[in-house]
């Protein structure tokens, strides 16, 4: 399938070094992730939206646990985004990326989702 992008799903927690890639990392509970990625050795790929904070959080992360940490951008609704954003992470990661944190979504009031359509499809989309 072309630009299909292939996960595989593992049952065992990433627990030697390895690069790990958090996504949504300016939500606090990503952040915390990965900050606990990072104090266990592990390389990191962290992105968001906001370029700007996720600069500083990595640049935080790599000064407190001296690990490599690579600033990303990422849009959960530009899809068409995705594969070339894994092909990126693959490649910083050099050659594998042994985990991912998703941290990121959307929600509104239930009865907004259930009177706009649209609402309600970003909420399953993001």
């Amino acid at each position: 399938m072309s630009g299909a992008v292939a996960l595989t799903a593992t049952a065992s927690p990433v627990s030697g070094p390895g690069t790990v890639v958090v996504l949504g990392v300016t939500s606090a509970i990503s952040r915390a992730l990965a900050a606990e990625f990072a104090r266990r050795g592990h390389d990191l790929i962290v992105a968001s939206r906001d370029i700007e904070e996720t600069n500083a959080i990595a640049s935080d992360l790599e000064v407190r646990h001296n690990d490599k940490v690579v600033a990303k951008t990422f849009e959960a609704e530009a899809f068409d985004t995705h594969a070339p954003f894994v092909d990126e992470c693959i490649r910083d990661a050099g050659g594998a990326v042994d985990g991912v944190v998703l941290g990121f979504g959307f929600m509104d009031e239930q009865s907004v989702a259930q009177a706009k359509f649209d609402v309600a499809r970003r909420t399953v989309d993001v």
